[in-house]
């Protein structure tokens, strides 16, 4: 298991010895490993996928490696980030932070459909008055923008790019430390946000030299 900031903040992954990988992000990360084994162990993790092959190959064959250090605030940013370039296989959900796209088994869904005895939409067989739909409509005028002439687009696209290419420090240190444990750059790219071009002149320290 690396070692390399254990107890920081950051992205880590799960990785068995046939290259199936589970990814995560915690505040502690020393402490979530200690949380994986734990349920890992006692047979009762939230991802059966890895559960199974725990049970069947045992806890050495899985490695943890640290893949990202990164404040608090950006943690579901790259955790996202590396869900969407690696599509890793022990993962239920396929969006960070959350149990979107989890498919619960057939007993699960059973019991949530007899637990909905009703439907709880406050719109449930009502319509709205004229004067309602009057007001609804009046407070959307306006709301499209206007036309998308040329200077509006070459706006949009300018404010696109900008958003893009803007790097700070800490997603420098990322690239470079996902860099040295030789991510392709086009990975990187994908689970920092920016451009190819833009990881590669990190990479090739043409910008951000300051940074260490």
């Amino acid at each position: 298991m690396a070692s390399r900031g254990l107890s920081a903040s950051g992205i880590y992954c799960i990785q068995s010895t046939d290259g199936r990988r589970y990814v995560g992000s915690a505040v502690n990360i020393k402490k979530r490993w200690k949380e994986h084994r734990r349920q890992l162990a006692g047979g009762c993790h939230h991802s059966r996928f890895m559960q199974r092959a725990w049970q069947k190959h045992g806890e050495t064959a899985f490695e943890f490696k640290v893949l990202a250090i990164c404040s608090r605030d950006n943690l579901l940013f790259y955790e996202q980030r590396f869900l969407d370039a690696w599509s890793p296989e022990y993962n239920t959900a396929p969006v960070a932070g959350s149990q979107l796209g989890y498919r619960h088994s057939t007993d699960s869904r059973r019991r949530m459909s007899a637990a909905r005895r009703k439907d709880f939409s406050p719109m449930k067989g009502r319509k709205h008055t004229p004067e309602a739909l009057a007001k609804i409509s009046a407070n959307r005028k306006g709301k499209g923008g206007g036309p998308r002439t040329p200077e509006r687009l070459a706006k949009i696209a300018a404010a696109m790019r900008a958003t893009k290419s803007v790097l700070n420090e800490e997603k420098v240190r990322n690239i470079r430390s996902l860099n040295r444990d030789g991510v392709p750059h086009r990975e990187v790219a994908k689970m920092i946000g920016c451009s190819y071009s833009a990881v590669a002149d990190v990479v090739r320290n043409r910008t951000f030299k300051w940074v260490i």
